[in-house]
């Protein structure tokens, strides 16, 4: 058999297995939505009430926004609700972006048209944060926001924009209410800046570390994408705090797996990503 056939056989068999790791109604990722607003809303009661310090609201909801962006990225992909409403997607969606104060209408545009057009720099809004130094890709993750601002009207068209808009002026008002009654610290280190902090985050470890050098495009489908394993005894652990993109790789691969079984497949396909050459980066001399 040829290296061609045979590397077909393994993209048919691993094609089934990601095929049977679809799921009905995810609920891990709900569970998720709500233990970041728990968490998000206690940090804050915690800093008004003055139970915890305002710097420990500010690292919690850091982190809760970066985490948010997980729900949001499962609805875009209609991974929370594969047989019920559409509804369940929007509305998990939308509630996740207000985490970080985001919207759910135009950020579905342009993620879409990043798994459509990897790498390209005019329609892959995540390209952005491709800088040439440790300093630019850093100021360039600060402000990946903007960049996935200007694609999504671009690509938008009026009722999607007005529907973002609308979005977005929901968690602008809470900030506003928060800081009339509460006062503009707690809003500004409890809700904005973590929001501004988290979007940081979430460019570094789900657009450039994953992504990098940035050399492929969406046609090299196993070179373009990245997998990190950890060592062994830290690998449950980081990726339960990177909520699984360590295995990014196998998201794009298979964009209808939900988030939670990414490790588990990846396991399965892994006989064709090494037949593919694709890129999984080992961390630590005992990853195994």
């Amino acid at each position: 058999m040829s290296d061609l056939a045979a590397t077909k056989d393994l993209e048919m068999i691993s094609l089934r297995a990601a095929r049977s790791m679809g799921t009905g109604f995810a609920w891990p990722t709900i569970l998720t939505l709500v233990f970041l607003y728990a968490a998000g809303g206690l940090s804050l009661a915690g800093a008004i009430y003055g139970y915890i310090p305002l710097w420990l609201t500010f690292l919690i909801n850091t982190y809760v926004a970066f985490g948010s962006y997980t729900p949001l990225h499962e609805a875009i992909h209609s991974n929370v609700s594969k047989k019920t409403s559409i509804w369940a997607n929007r509305v998990t969606g939308v509630l996740a972006s207000w985490l970080f104060m985001h919207n759910y209408s135009l950020h579905r545009q342009t993620h879409l048209s990043h798994h459509a057009n990897l790498n390209d720099p005019a329609k892959d809004a995540d390209h952005w944060v491709a800088g040439k130094s440790w300093w630019s890709v850093a100021l360039r993750c600060m402000t990946i926001v903007l960049s996935h601002y200007a694609l999504g009207y671009r690509l938008s068209d009026r009722r999607v924009i007005t529907a973002g808009v609308i979005e977005n002026l929901m968690p602008v008002i809470g900030v506003a209410v928060l800081g009339w009654f509460a006062g503009w610290q707690i809003a500004l280190f409890g809700v904005l800046l973590p929001a501004l902090m988290g979007s940081a985050l979430l460019a570094l470890f789900f657009d450039y570390l994953v992504h990098a050098p940035y050399i492929y495009g969406v046609s090299d489908r196993y070179l373009n994408t990245r997998v990190y394993l950890p060592p062994r005894s830290m690998r449950g652990l980081v990726t339960c705090l990177w909520f699984a993109q360590n295995y990014h790789l196998v998201h794009h691969l298979y964009p209808w797996v939900p988030f939670y079984k990414y490790g588990r497949t990846f396991r399965q396909v892994l006989p064709l990503l090494e037949a593919s050459r694709s890129p999984v980066i080992v961390l630590g001399l005992r990853a195994g």
